[in-house]
């Protein structure tokens, strides 16, 4: 394998559930969240569905890059809105969420010391 050649070259590809253990929504949330953002920009509700609306409203699926566009303008916009996702506050830190959790905390360790898993 490429990485067993490569030492310190590492790519770690963990699934939603490490991410939802710690408190950080997947990819699909992030896309939800932005969704229920553009409608209440436009003065509409989602529902219970999102994507349903945006589907029904936009005539296709959401695309993550357009939605961030439109509710965070500028690249600091994009940041700061971005960053509430994945940088704990002080509650959530005190919580345990958004920090790494001991799966994550493990494969930094394993790679450290240039173990390739791979499942």
């Amino acid at each position: 394998m490429a990485l067993d050649a490569n030492k310190g070259a590492y790519a770690v590809l963990l699934g939603p559930g490490v991410s939802a253990t710690a408190g950080i929504p997947t990819g699909w949330q992030i896309v939800s969240d932005l969704v229920t953002e553009v409608a209440r920009l436009e003065g509409e509700d989602v529902g219970g569905d999102p994507v349903s609306w945006y589907k029904q409203h936009y005539g296709q699926e959401p695309d993550y890059s357009g939605l961030l566009n439109a509710v965070a303008s500028s690249p600091t916009e994009r940041s700061l809105l971005l960053r509430s996702y994945f940088k704990p506050t002080d509650d959530e830190r005190i919580n345990g969420l958004k920090v790494p959790t001991a799966a994550r905390r493990t494969m930094v360790q394993l790679a450290s010391r240039g173990i390739c898993i791979s499942s």
